[in-house]
């Protein structure tokens, strides 16, 4: 029997919000000569498509990029420069985060740490893009130390003149100046569902910095202190997240273990703090949540945890995943970041140099049923932590009594089986339903045949059987995307998909 990959589609207003869709990473070995060697991972297609790709800049850890809302490639940065989708540096796109770490480090790279930087699309504006890079100072006295002492951003331009290639159009913008946490820089959307909540931590505090961006451009920050009092530091060797819903905010580094927040998309404000203490002896590791904002996933370096966000003790919930099984490529691959990508499935790469990334297939299931790959990804070059980090673009505005819609493209499998004339084919209508659908077999039946519905998660919400056709109610579900599966004894014989509106 065949296989056949169904989509189960976001609307096309939130279909078409393919920031994260290009995934790129750069690697510099002097192996080639013309440029750097450059792997990129496109999620447009199932499955996904790896190619090689002769880039401009070294992509460490400090590095990021963006897609066109319809998924191509447009930008990405290593902390020193910009270059577009044709691997040329943009206009004006060069010394980012000026300084002295800029001139000693910009030959191979920016080391401002994981999460240092993140492109935003301005709300309302498809034709400007805003960079929020964190800038690096070096201190010598009383002893040497590197701090990130601002937060910067700068603003990017597709103009026609230069072929929609972009140029910054303004550079270096402070946003932020004080000692703030290494990386750890991300973002969700307002309530509104088109302006931009971003976060950093302080350095080694309880303080959060907190900014918006609106159509109007950024607006002034404000601190909230929360939490611990006292950290014990290691910021830089790990991850901080927000839900797909952007309900929870959530910060892990080995040192300290796991910080949970509630988070109000109207205010901007951070509450309700948990603390959950790991104390497994990881150097490095990250914070990543599936798409239905149930599970959160801790890759710490040897070991990959699950908890359950909705479990009333969440500190109980925790399951063992799995452990690192001592593979190396050419370093061992032990866990450090994950990131959740267009696909519903959540990456997750490694500390060291290596060429490959590990995938949690199904990070909506509870337990090993998550499917847990190590080294399941095979890269045709290293990278070096170049993982990259963004925010759920897909977040739409937060509407009372519903859950927001996953902010992926979920990929079931189903058995395809060959058309014979007695079999029936399914019809729904009306498509896009309100509060009732039909379901119509297509062909004279002497039996009755079973029906399941199932969410855009892939979860089975309701099952029955029918004759000929059957009129089901649908007003107790939200608006999103539904997939209706008929089958004759336990063969799917037919699917179809329908869309909910309010």
């Amino acid at each position: 029997m065949k296989k056949l990959l169904l989509f189960l589609f976001l609307p096309i207003s939130l279909l078409s919000q393919k920031y994260d869709n290009v995934w790129l990473f750069g690697y510099n070995s002097s192996a080639i000569i013309d440029g750097i060697e450059g792997v990129e991972i496109n999620f447009e297609s199932s499955p996904i498509n790896i190619e090689y790709d002769p880039i401009t800049l070294f992509l460490k850890s400090g590095s990021s990029c963006i897609s066109s809302s319809n998924g191509d490639l447009l930008f990405y940065t290593n902390g020193c420069s910009i270059a577009n989708r044709n691997h040329e540096i943009i206009l004006n796109g060069n010394d980012l985060n000026p300084g002295e770490v800029h001139d000693i480090q910009c030959s191979t790279g920016y080391t401002s740490g994981i999460q240092s930087n993140f492109f935003l699309p301005m709300p309302d504006n498809d034709s400007i893009f805003y960079l929020f890079h964190k800038g690096l100072e070096y201190y010598y006295e009383p002893q040497f130390n590197v701090i990130t002492s601002v937060l910067y951003n700068s603003i990017i331009n597709l103009s026609p003149s230069n072929n929609n290639y972009g140029e910054v159009i303004e550079k270096n913008i402070p946003i932020i100046v004080d000692s703030l946490g290494a990386g750890q820089l991300t973002a969700v959307k307002h309530a509104n569902g088109k302006d931009w909540f971003i976060v950093s931590p302080k350095y080694l505090s309880n303080k959060y910095h907190i900014l918006t961006l609106t159509e109007q451009g950024t607006q002034p920050f404000f601190e909230q202190e929360i939490g611990n009092s006292t950290v014990l530091g290691g910021e830089g060797g790990g991850q901080a997240v927000f839900s797909p819903n952007g309900k929870k905010y959530i910060r892990y580094t080995p040192s300290d273990g796991i910080f949970i927040f509630d988070f109000d998309r109207t205010e901007g404000m951070l509450s309700n703090f948990q603390h959950i203490p790991i104390n497994d002896g990881a150097f490095a590791g990250g914070a990543v949540v599936s798409p239905s904002s149930r599970f959160l996933y801790i890759p710490s370096e040897h070991n990959l945890y699950q908890f359950d966000l909705q479990a009333e003790d969440i500190t109980a919930s925790k399951i063992l995943i799995d452990t690192f099984d001592g593979y190396t490529s050419p370093f061992p691959t032990t866990f450090f970041n994950g990131q959740l990508a267009p696909d519903c499935k959540i990456y997750i790469n490694t500390f060291a140099t290596v060429d490959v990334l590990h995938v949690i297939h199904n990070p909506d299931e509870l337990g090993i049923a998550c499917n847990f790959e190590q080294h399941a990804i095979q890269l045709p070059f290293n990278h070096l932590r170049s993982l990259p980090h963004f925010p759920n673009y897909r977040l739409g505005p937060l509407v009372e009594g519903e859950e927001p819609l996953p902010p992926c493209e979920l990929v079931v499998d189903v058995e395809e089986i060959a058309p014979k004339a007695q079999e029936p084919s399914l019809h729904i209508y009306p498509n896009p339903a309100y509060d009732v659908i039909q379901l119509e077999a297509h062909s004279a039946l002497e039996k009755e045949i079973t029906y399941q519905i199932i969410d855009s998660y892939g979860r089975a919400l309701e099952q029955g059987s029918f004759l000929q056709s059957k009129e089901l109610n649908i007003s107790p579900y939200p608006p999103g995307i539904y997939y209706c599966q008929i089958k004759k004894g336990q063969n799917i014989i037919d699917s179809k998909r329908f869309v909910i509106i309010r």
